[in-house]
């Protein structure tokens, strides 16, 4: 075990790379502080890379939990573990969200991840990586929640949506990989991404006339006319996702 403690804060892209930099192994699994890791995390995540040489990336299902590990919400990008064409889960992300997970649920090959995470994205530095992984081969993934992740008011992520760099980062993405030959590019899926951006502006900004902002993504009349179904789309995934939390910690072993 080596341990390197940086004398400055310098921030989470630059820290990840110097942590890139330290690695010598053929593999990388990154642990952030508020995260756990169920016990065959690595064994199960490990195999699945070592089996097939097509696997760029892989991922487990996550339990996101509370500062008490509460179960909060259960995500995962398959039903059933299995492994899935690169281009295809680059283009499913691209028009949803981040499906293939935070930092402490995936691993990949080390040579794989140069030239490191981009420090371009201060928000989606994650997802900027695994698009650049998923270039290079297919993604394998565990259903099952093998990954803990805890949510609270003061993480970065938090911090991002306020000031609009989560924005910001959704529409450099969304620019550098729309035009790829792999990426499904319609009218009406252009369109949902345009509607569902608007909305993560309506909710960081509520209460400070986010209009002018909106208008960027759609003219505000429509997104308004559409602000009440996209909530009850927004509500009903999140109490499916906390039921199927609540299913996966009842038939964890000593779940109740």
């Amino acid at each position: 075990v080596r341990f390197y403690r940086n004398s400055e804060n310098v921030g989470i892209v630059k820290n990840f790379n110097r942590a890139l930099g330290y690695a010598a192994g053929d593999y990388v699994k990154i642990l952030c502080a508020d995260d756990l890791l169920a016990p065959t995390a690595l064994e199960r995540s490990l195999a699945l890379i070592q089996s097939n040489p097509a696997v760029s990336l892989v991922t487990t299902g996550r339990l996101l939990v509370d500062l008490r590990l509460r179960p909060v919400g259960y995500a995962s990008y398959c039903t059933e573990e299995g492994s899935v064409d690169g281009g295809k889960v680059i283009d499913r992300c691209l028009f949803g969200t981040n499906y293939v997970g935070e930092p402490s649920a995936v691993l990949f090959r080390r040579r794989q991840a140069a030239p490191g995470f981009d420090e371009s994205y201060p928000h989606l530095l994650d997802m900027a990586m695994w698009f650049h992984l998923l270039e290079q081969g297919r993604l394998a993934c565990i259903p099952e929640p093998l990954t803990y992740i805890r949510q609270h008011k003061s993480q970065i992520t938090q911090d991002n949506r306020r000031t609009g760099q989560l924005v910001e980062d959704k529409k450099r993405i969304f620019s550098a990989y729309i035009d790829k030959p792999y990426v499904r590019k319609t009218a009406l899926r252009v369109f949902l991404w345009r509607l569902r951006t608007a909305y993560s502006v309506w909710k960081s900004t509520a209460g400070d006339r986010p209009g002018q902002r909106i208008s960027g993504f759609l003219p505000p009349v429509w997104f308004y006319m559409l602000l009440p179904a996209v909530i009850a789309a927004d509500l009903l995934g999140h109490a499916a996702s906390r039921v199927r939390s609540i299913r996966y910690l009842r038939q964890a072993p000593g779940g109740s």
